[in-house]
Order: C-alpha cells, then sequence, then structure tokens
C-alpha cells in the first residue's frame, strides 16, 4: 500500500487525487491550507444569495473537446462572451492577459 499525499486542492490537485483513486485504485490524502475545495476556482453565496467569485473571475479556455468533456462531469459550465479592455500604466489593452496583450504592449513600448 502506498501512502498518496496531494498538497492543494486548487484544479490541478483535485484532478490528480480524482485520477489516482479511480485509476490507480489507491487511497489519497489531500493537504488543503483553505477551508474549501477549488483553489482559487472558488465560489461561494453571499448574503443575499448570489454567488460570488471570491477570488475574481476564473474562465476555462480550450479547444480540446476531451478536457472539457473531462471536467463537465464534475461542475456546470455557463457559455458567456466578453471583450474587455483595461488601462495599466495609462494604455489600454486587452484582457483577460493574453499573448495578444503581450504584443499590445510591447508594440507600444517600441513606439508602435
Amino acid at each position: 500500500m502506498r501512502n498518496i499525499v496531494v498538497v492543494g486542492c486548487g484544479g490541478s490537485g483535485a484532478v490528480i487525487a480524482r485520477k489516482i483513486a479511480e485509476e490507480l485504485d489507491q487511497p489519497v490524502r489531500i493537504v488543503e491550507r483553505r477551508s474549501h475545495i477549488a483553489g482559487n476556482m472558488y465560489d461561494e453565496r453571499d448574503e443575499h444569495g448570489f454567488l460570488v467569485q471570491k477570488y475574481g473571475p476564473h474562465h476555462f479556455y480550450t479547444n480540446d473537446y476531451r478536457i472539457f468533456h473531462f471536467f463537465e462531469q464534475y461542475g456546470e459550465f455557463f457559455a458567456h462572451y466578453y471583450k474587455s479592455r483595461n488601462q495599466i500604466d495609462g494604455r489600454y489593452v486587452t484582457m483577460p492577459f493574453n499573448f495578444f496583450t503581450v504584443q499590445e504592449m510591447l508594440s507600444r513600448e517600441a513606439g508602435g
């Protein structure tokens, strides 16, 4: 028998622990410093019953249906579409932060 410990129960820790338990049929102990699971993806209801993203918005992006299908087993997804521009050091850039944002920042610094 193995003693398997997973540190952290965010997205990665939860998936790894579940896969070990299901596919290797091994018991897993999860150590988490927070009082809840899900890491920064944790949601909670406020005093009015509204669902609040405690650590800020979390978005799931993938073009691989297998990954989407895997996570779809364990939670509910809501489709949403948005485009956001945010100001950083007096410049408007694309958010959420991605490679395009880096290109915007670098081209502007280079005088583009």
